[in-house]
C-alpha cells in the first residue's frame, strides 16, 4: 500500500509553499512512496511530524531494532496517527512545541508516554509488531 493511500494529509492552499529539497526526501525516506510529489512545507512537516513521534513509540518496544527493520511499522503507526484527527493534531503540536523549545525530536524518548493518546498509538503499536513478519523478529527477544 502506498503512503498516500493511507496516509491523511492537511488541505493544501494555493499560497502554498513547496516543500524543500531535503524535506522532500525525507518523506520518501519515512515513507517509501514517490507518491509524494508536490507537498507543500506544511504537508512535508506534518508528515515528518508523525514520523518522528511514531519512531519513538516503536523504539519503546525495539531499543535495538534498525532504523531499517523498523521502517515499516513506524508508516504504519504514523499513518495510524494521520487517519485520527485529534490524534494528529496533538502529535504536531507536541513536536512543534518541543522545536520551539529547541529539543531535538530525536529525544522524544519517553515523552511520548506523556502525550494523551499514548495508549492508544502504543497499543496499536505492539499489534503490529506482534503480527509483524519483517527482516529480524529475533530483536523482540533481546
Amino acid at each position: 500500500m502506498a503512503a498516500t493511500e493511507s496516509l491523511h494529509l492537511p488541505p493544501t492552499y494555493p499560497d502554498d509553499v513547496a516543500a524543500s529539497v531535503s524535506m522532500m526526501e525525507s518523506c520518501f525516506a519515512a515513507y517509501a512512496s514517490s507518491n509524494l510529489e508536490g507537498l507543500t512545507e506544511q504537508q512535508a512537516h506534518v508528515l515528518l511530524s508523525y514520523r518522528d513521534f511514531a519512531r519513538a513509540v516503536v523504539m519503546q518496544h525495539g531499543p535495538t531494532l534498525r532504523y531499517s527493520e523498523a521502517r515499516v511499522p513506524i508508516e504504519a503507526v504514523a499513518s495510524f496517527i494521520s487517519r485520527r484527527r485529534g490524534m494528529a493534531e496533538g502529535v504536531v503540536a507536541m513536536l512543534n512545541r518541543r522545536f520551539s523549545s529547541g529539543a531535538s525530536p530525536d529525544g522524544l524518548g519517553r515523552a511520548v508516554q506523556k502525550f494523551e493518546y499514548f495508549v492508544r498509538i502504543d497499543a496499536y503499536c505492539q499489534s503490529i509488531l506482534d503480527n509483524w513478519s519483517g527482516p529480524s523478529r529475533e530483536w523482540r527477544k533481546r
